[in-house]
């Protein structure tokens, strides 16, 4: 896959060397090598030039990332449902991703994640493509097998950097949606450290000693009396693995259908926890995003059954 800027180089930013704007672009100084490197990486009206070239203003400075190697170890695979795409350009794309879907490849999981749908989108549902083409899966804010929704891919090594940074700095906001066990009303804030049982390698514990620092926010929605469930709206200052999951369970309201923390409940098939929106600053045009996507329980769970007859 190939990635084409161009910048105009106004008034402000004459003087610059070029490799101080392309870092101040957010460029990584990695990627800058890189791309010098490249014959066509970096160029000034149509010529090649160098890092340390002082900027005029009304140069047209071009940019020209290609993907030499991808993901090898993820196959591109059509996925049984097409994925739904809330948002999509040269830089980004933001899918639904479905409930029971792995973010990364398994030995369990080697062709049915998010990881080979994408790439089978990049590769072969994009008209643009080139047939020789690769392509990388870049996945920002990454999911849980069983937590559905909205899914930030990066599309190239610029995007991947900005957003990776963004995601650390927590720039990167993500709410959730969650049908819990019960009758909650009003907000809260949880504190409590969170750390991996003993003896398991999946399970997480609310541990005061050992667990690592976890803050998770919650509003009460709603309260439907014939599923005696609550529907929370949640946000995270940290972001721990099964957080919102841990933090739910250790206040007695756990998510229904959650099979590891909630294992006697019955009333959905799957895990009722959704990303439900995603707020961030697109890596390169700087444009403010804010994405939402709603859930109707009843509906995934048919849709999920429609798409998993054997399950």
């Amino acid at each position: 896959m190939i990635r084409e800027i161009d910048y105009i180089i106004t008034k402000q930013e004459e003087g610059l060397q070029v490799g101080h704007f392309l870092l101040q672009k957010g460029y990584s100084q990695k990627l800058i090598t890189s791309l010098r490197h490249d014959p066509k990486g970096i160029t000034i009206d149509g010529r090649l030039t160098y890092t340390i070239h002082s900027l005029k203003q009304g140069e047209h400075l071009h940019i020209y990332m290609e993907e030499t190697s991808g993901s090898a170890r993820v196959p591109a695979c059509k996925p049984n449902r097409p994925l739904e795409i809330l948002y999509e350009d040269e830089d980004i794309l933001v899918v639904n991703k479905p409930p029971r879907m792995p973010c990364h490849p398994s030995m369990d999981h080697y062709e049915d994640t998010l990881g080979n749908a994408i790439l089978w989108h990049f590769l072969y549902e994009n008209k643009e493509t080139k047939p020789t083409a690769v392509a990388t899966f870049r996945i920002i804010n990454r999911l849980d097998k069983d937590t559905s929704g909205l899914t930030l891919i990066a599309k190239n090594r610029l995007s991947a950097g900005i957003l990776s940074q963004d995601m650390v700095a927590r720039k990167i906001h993500r709410t959730y949606h969650a049908l819990c066990d019960g009758f909650l009303v009003g907000e809260g804030v949880i504190c409590a450290p969170i750390a991996r049982e003993q003896g398991s390698v999946l399970k997480r514990v609310i541990d005061p000693d050992h667990g690592e620092k976890a803050i998770t926010h919650y509003k009460a929605l709603s309260y439907d009396e014939a599923t005696h469930a609550t529907c929370v709206e949640l946000w995270l200052e940290t972001g721990r693995t099964h957080q919102i999951r841990v933090h739910m369970q250790s206040i007695g309201h756990p998510i229904l259908g959650d099979f590891l923390y909630f294992p006697q409940d019955t009333r959905l098939t799957l895990q009722a926890l959704h990303s439900y929106r995603l707020q961030f600053v697109h890596p390169v045009t700087k444009v403010e995003m804010d994405l939402a996507c709603a859930c109707d329980w009843q509906q995934r769970e048919e849709t999920y059954r429609a798409c998993n007859p054997e399950k």
